[in-house]
């Protein structure tokens, strides 16, 4: 197996559900107001192994259907959504992790309520829509925002209630137009969990580590290179990513 991708690690401490959630990206959807050009994302690679990259797949009205990771020729992860006015499934096909994931939104088509892993996940929103908290049937995930961008993830016990991690994010002045940098991770449509962040991240810090982003842009102002350093100036991660617009 190669060296994962940037994102992989962008799953902190505080990992959503399960331990393949490291293959979970989000999904690269442009602005959806009717005068905007809408990027998606297309393909992801790492410049120095070709052979190990992810592919992407969309319906009519950009939602992401289809995500596949491959190694050498080989699919080693892969999940299909679809999509229904009152659930949406999520159907992972993998040698180690074969199931689906149940995603119920409310009236304004906000995710509220999942069945995930043998687990009921509730999701809140505040008044702004953002996501405000994920709770599990172990712990409970809140979530800060300053000028539109989230800005803390913080986790806690439910049975002692003691802070058990929390990740700590910056942004450049970008805009991520194409939301490939959505620290929240669903891997679904991005309007199905609230707004997302508006700027690209410039770096995230937990207890344990801090991670800086340095990015190339396209002429739209796509990040077609992103390139990951430790705070010891060692290198953490490198990343190509293609796409189209519709």
């Amino acid at each position: 197996m190669k060296n994962p991708l940037f994102y992989a690690i962008l799953i902190f401490t505080l990992c959503f559900a399960c331990k393949k959630n490291m293959n979970e990206i989000p999904n690269p959807e442009g602005d959806t107001s009717d005068n905007t050009t809408h990027y998606l994302r297309t393909r992801v690679y790492s410049e120095d192994d070709p052979d190990a990259f992810y592919t992407y797949e969309y319906d009519n009205q950009r939602r992401l259907t289809k995500l596949t990771q491959y190694d050498n020729g080989l699919t080693i992860y892969s999940f299909s959504v679809i999509y229904n006015a009152d659930t949406i499934k999520k159907i992972h096909t993998a040698e180690d992790f074969i199931g689906t994931q149940y995603y119920f939104p409310d009236c304004e088509g906000k995710i509220t309520r999942a069945l995930m892993n043998n687990d009921t996940v509730y999701y809140t929103y505040n008044s702004e829509g953002y996501m405000n908290s994920r709770i599990t049937k172990t712990d409970s995930t809140t979530f800060e925002y300053e000028d539109g961008n989230m800005i803390q993830a913080t986790r806690f016990s439910r049975s002692t209630k003691n802070q058990t991690g929390f990740t700590k994010y910056a942004y450049r002045s970008d805009i991520d137009k194409a939301h490939i940098m959505d620290p929240l991770i669903t891997g679904l449509l991005q309007e199905s969990f609230g707004k997302k962040s508006k700027n690209l991240i410039d770096s995230f810090s937990t207890p344990t580590q801090s991670i800086t982003y340095t990015y190339t842009f396209d002429s739209n102002g796509l990040p077609i290179k992103i390139k990951g350093t430790r705070n010891n100036g060692a290198p953490h991660s490198y990343q190509v990513n293609e796409f189209e617009s519709r």
